[in-house]
């Protein structure tokens, strides 16, 4: 107890709230901060820069974007060392549950991105498809981007390997390569493709387009303004600017004015739970619902993935975790005291919010979502009883006396289901936080300044 309360914790322990509060410590900013000052202390007693690792799949778009800010990060920050690792993306792994959607969808997302982060997309979005089916990158060109790239890592200590990426992005769509160089590439290159992805592995990642700097990882772009914080307070940085959103971009087209916005949330997701709590601080919330940057917000809540068949793994747990602590830190949402709301808790919410959506309370289902999430996410609040829904309940402005009809709500689960049909056979997706206006569509919290930028704020850019 007396270690806890160093980090600001001033309760009592209880065996059905242990786990609860070792997460709490876990994923607490002391936690991080702590762990963060030991590799600080290696890295001086050992006099080495500050070294980041990047691991790169060429022929990926997101993984071609991080690159092409990653040389910006470069130039900004002379005094950090940025060393390159090779890896084939992976195509059959539980962690990813559905490859092609989700290469259909990053190459989309990256395009739609570009201007913000002041990169050239590796494809159009109108390319992607058959980036995926028929193969827009031919074998050899691959093999020659790798060839190329793992070259650069033993050359020079590895230090030019963001400056190799130019020419690997060349190679994918060039004519020079062979079908020999291929089959050299592949068999001389292989073992050390499979050590750098082991090593990534390691680390607890399975992706690509990852950045690894003293324990903590990077996934995708979203994730560097947060990278590029932490490298300027140990190095100091060539300009004031940002290297990683370089300036305001330009607008895109803005979404029908009388279109609402429809946001699919997931209680069991925590970063659903960062999207509600945003858009609640700076949204307005009556009895008739959420209006949010000026748009009426129509909730569509989903089932929690793991309950809809897509498998999540030990991995992907602990990386989800240490992530959304990281980005509630960032927006100083209280987070971690963790009871986890799967299976009959996360039906019980879900039966409760189709119920007062059904009663036309909008409102009050928005305040009721709010509050269980905040609970699960922060307070190890449980809700398999009745008590501890009867009290969202009540939070929420409605007789907890109401509480046993909301909760036998007929149909509640044809209704989730609907979203999530809805959400795979118009966008080809799954995943939650998403947000829906019109013809404009976007996934993850990550995401949210791009939908102020369709309800007219021109000037929204990535703000992590």
């Amino acid at each position: 107890v007396s270690v806890l309360n160093c980090w600001g914790w001033g309760g009592t322990l209880t065996a059905e709230g242990m786990r609860g509060h070792v997460t709490w410590a876990a994923l607490h900013p002391n936690t991080q901060s702590a762990i963060d000052a030991g590799y600080a202390l290696m890295r001086r007693a050992w006099g080495s820069p500050p070294t980041v690792y990047f691991y790169h799949a060429p022929e990926d778009p997101v993984s071609d974007a991080v690159a092409q800010v990653l040389r910006r990060l470069e130039a900004s920050l002379p005094g950090v060392v940025f060393l390159g690792r090779t890896i084939a993306p992976l195509q059959d792994d539980p962690n990813i549950p559905k490859p092609r959607e989700l290469a259909l969808w990053a190459a989309r997302d990256v395009a739609a991105v570009a201007d913000a982060y002041g990169i050239a997309p590796l494809l159009p979005g109108d390319e992607a498809a058959a980036a995926w089916d028929d193969g827009v990158f031919c074998e050899s060109g691959i093999a020659a981007a790798r060839d190329g790239l793992l070259t650069a890592e033993s050359e020079g200590g590895g230090r030019g390997y963001l400056a190799a990426c130019v020419a690997a992005r060349a190679a994918l769509r060039g004519s020079g390569a062979t079908g020999a160089l291929h089959h050299v590439a592949r068999r001389h290159h292989a073992a050390r493709l499979t050590g750098n992805r082991n090593e990534l592995s390691r680390a607890g990642h399975w992706g690509v387009g990852v950045v690894l700097f003293e324990g903590q990882l990077y996934w995708g772009l979203d994730r560097l303004c947060l990278l590029e914080t932490r490298l300027a307070a140990l190095a100091q940085a060539v300009n004031g600017s940002s290297a990683v959103v370089p300036a305001v971009p330009r607008a895109p087209p803005a979404a029908p004015a009388a279109e609402p916005l429809h946001v699919y949330l997931s209680p069991r997701s925590p970063y659903s739970y960062v999207a509600i709590v945003l858009m609640m601080r700076e949204g307005v919330l009556g009895h008739d619902g959420l209006t949010w940057a000026g748009r009426r917000v129509v909730l569509r809540p989903m089932l929690p993935n793991a309950m809809r068949g897509v498998p999540i793994t030990m991995r992907k747990k602990l990386y989800i975790a240490r992530d959304a602590a990281r980005v509630c830190h960032a927006y100083k949402i209280p987070f971690g005291f963790i009871c986890d709301p799967l299976g009959d808790a996360a039906a019980r919410i879900l039966a409760v919010v189709c119920g007062l959506l059904a009663d036309r309370a909008e409102g009050a289902a928005w305040t009721f979502l709010h509050a269980t999430m905040t609970g699960a996410w922060s307070r190890n609040a449980e809700y398999l009883s009745l008590t501890g829904i009867g009290a969202a309940v009540a939070a929420a402005g409605v007789s907890a006396i109401a509480t046993p009809r909301l909760l036998a709500t007929p149909g509640w689960r044809g209704m989730v289901e609907a979203n999530e049909r809805e959400l795979a056979e118009r966008h080809g997706h799954w995943g939650v936080p998403a947000f829906r206006c019109g013809e404009c569509f976007t996934w993850g919290q990550d995401r949210m300044w791009t939908v102020r930028r369709w309800l007219g704020d021109h000037g929204a850019a990535p703000d992590l």
